[in-house]
């Protein structure tokens, strides 16, 4: 039977036409109109659709519309009824329908079906469709992606599945200069970002398709990217010494890789040997430290991090150079003054010049500059303490500091062993005697401030204006006769210091002394020997007046042509001169300083800083 009606449809395909023959060419979305005629006769007429049959549609001269819906095909049939054709009575109906892009190549065909079962049978009309690729898609693609991985291939999926008619080419664009790729893949399906950096980031990325024909739109897809990565390397720097730390700084980087910064990783390694923490302080520009010696080899290394990992490290390789002042040393010094020397491994000389720093128990400070050594501080307290500290430029041309030293100045000169002037015991009496000393023992401890000298006398203490010259000589009075005393010295200074006493020596004053005279045995010898021997009686008593003047009430020293006694009582400061009032120790006499140089004990102490050096 299939044979049968396959013969039936040979034989009768050229009783139907359909209007216009061919092919249909137009616009994806146009509506078309095409005509169907069937011989005059009854019975029914269908479309095919791509030599499907579509659902039967009785069409009647009556006019009905009818609708035709076979998938994907839609349209509407409307009757014309009988007419005359070339002649020839002929039943037609016109079909109404909107090209689709996915009718593009199918083909549409008329047929009648006679009552007498006979098939008529138009040929096919191929239906051409333009269309854009895409059907006008343009969407937006956000990628967000780390650059520690490679970026998968743009693809343009729709626009390769739906090319449109003709087919379209494919390419592609981007608005990012520095953001590099490739096409790739069949007519340039794919664009391969490679590498993923960001320069891309915020790049447009653009799939372009087009079928050149002047009838049809270009279809474009963006994709806007957005690259997120670890932070960019920081600028760090060596910023130099300041002694004992070097120091290195670094700035945030310029990109932050699309997430805040939340640390920095550093790392240093001092000839070779790793640090086990290296700290740093928040701050612009940030900066870190580390306790460094001479020819320390540094190499330090800083990133900053963020969420998705440390960026690139910068790194910073640096040779310590040696100091011109490592450790300052005391090569003079007395009670006022500390002369300043240095010991150095290089160069002596310093292009800047050096500056010496004091301090005081941490609470003072001064300087001193001077372009060579030895370098000498005046004005310094005595028996003190002081920290010093030694800055030069260096090899790179920036100031450091050298070691912490401790240095003292020197106590008050201790006086030399008291001794009663003159030869013997000349110059001692019942009640006074004449002390002499010098004023220094040691040259090295001078006493050029030296105001008062303090005497002891068994306990007892007299207060004793300072004399000028080297040699001190006081008539010390108003003692007990026949009584011991034990005498020692020691000095004040201007500021209130005591010296450590001298050596003592031990005095005994005299038994008190009777006054002379005649007795009374003699004026009556003088008196029973008459006028007879009054000569001899007057010249006797001439002799015995003159003894009697003579003899001594209280011995008094000459006075020295280079000495100054002064007669004293007990503190506070007595003058027994009548011009001189009593009162308390005037302002410093300065005596003759004399000094020479000594060595002290130096010390290094590297965890000391001094406020304020630089």
């Amino acid at each position: 039977m299939k044979g049968v009606c396959f013969w039936i449809l040979v034989c009768l395909c050229d009783g139907a036409t359909i209007s216009p023959p061919g092919s249909l060419t137009g616009l994806d979305g146009e509506n078309h109109t095409i005509n169907c005629s069937f011989p005059d006769a009854s019975g029914s007429a269908t479309i095919l659709y791509n030599s499907r049959p579509s659902t039967a549609a009785v069409i009647t001269a009556s006019g009905r519309v009818s609708q035709i819906a076979v998938s994907p095909f839609k349209g509407t049939a409307v009757g014309l009824g009988l007419s005359t054709v070339q002649g020839v009575r002929t039943i037609s109906f016109r079909l109404k329908f909107t090209l689709q892009s996915d009718y593009n190549g199918a083909s549409l065909r008329c047929r009648f079906e006679a009552s007498d079962n006979s098939i008529t049978e138009s040929g096919p009309l191929t239906l051409v469709v333009l269309s854009s690729p895409c059907c006008s898609v343009l969407n937006l693609s956000h990628i967000v992606h780390n650059t520690t991985s490679r970026l998968p291939p743009l693809s343009c999926e729709e626009i390769i599945s739906h090319r449109g008619n003709p087919p379209a080419n494919v390419s592609w664009t981007k608005s990012s200069v520095g953001c590099a790729g490739t096409e790739s893949g069949d007519a340039h399906q794919f664009y391969d970002l490679n590498p993923v950096t960001r320069q891309c980031n915020n790049a447009q990325i653009t799939c372009v398709a087009d079928t050149k024909g002047p009838r049809l739109d270009t279809t474009m897809k963006t994709f806007a990217l957005t690259i997120n990565s670890q932070p960019e390397m920081v600028q760090c720097s060596y910023d130099g010494l300041r002694r004992p730390r070097a120091l290195f700084s670094w700035e945030m980087p310029r990109d932050d890789g699309g997430f805040p910064i939340t640390d920095y990783d550093l790392s240093l390694s001092i000839s070779g040997v790793t640090q086990p923490l290296i700290t740093w302080t928040l701050g612009r520009p940030l900066r870190s430290d580390h306790v460094v010696n001479d020819s320390d080899i540094l190499v330090f290394r800083v990133s900053a991090v963020n969420t998705l990992g440390p960026g690139e490290a910068c790194q910073v390789d640096k040779t310590v150079p040696t100091r011109k002042c490592i450790k300052p040393f005391r090569s003079a010094g007395s009670r006022s003054e500390l002369t300043i020397d240095c010991q150095t491994e290089t160069d002596f000389d310093s292009d800047g010049g050096y500056i010496v720093y004091y301090t005081r128990n941490g609470m003072q400070k001064a300087s001193q500059s001077q372009n060579s050594f030895p370098i000498t501080i005046s004005n310094l307290a005595e028996d003190t303490a002081y920290d010093i500290v030694v800055e030069a430029r260096n090899s790179e041309g920036t100031r450091e500091n050298s070691t912490v030293v401790s240095m003292r100045t020197h106590k008050p000169g201790v006086p030399g062993s008291p001794i009663i002037s003159g030869n013997g015991n000349a110059h001692i009496t019942s009640t006074s005697f004449i002390l002499t000393f010098i004023t220094v023992v040691d040259s090295a401890r001078d006493n050029a401030s030296v105001s008062i000298y303090r005497v002891f006398l068994n306990g007892d203490q007299r207060d004793l204006k300072a004399q000028s010259g080297e040699t001190q000589a006081f008539l010390i009075d108003k003692l007990s006769p026949s009584t011991t005393y034990t005498v020692k010295v020691l000095v004040i200074n201007s500021l209130g210091e005591e010296s450590e006493e001298s050596a003592s020596i031990t005095v005994t004053t005299l038994e008190e002394e009777k006054k002379g005279g005649l007795s009374s045995g003699a004026i009556a010898g003088i008196v029973v020997g008459g006028i007879v021997v009054l000569a001899m009686i007057a010249l006797l008593c001439y002799c015995l007046l003159r003894h009697s003047r003579s003899t001594p009430q209280e011995t008094k020293p000459p006075k020295s042509p280079d000495t100054e006694m002064t007669r004293v009582t007990k503190s506070p400061i007595y003058d027994s001169e009548p011009s001189r009032a009593t009162g308390q120790a005037s302002a410093a006499v300065h005596a003759p300083v004399i000094q020479s140089t000594a060595s002290s004990l130096m010390t290094d102490n590297p965890s000391y800083e001094v406020v304020g050096v630089h």
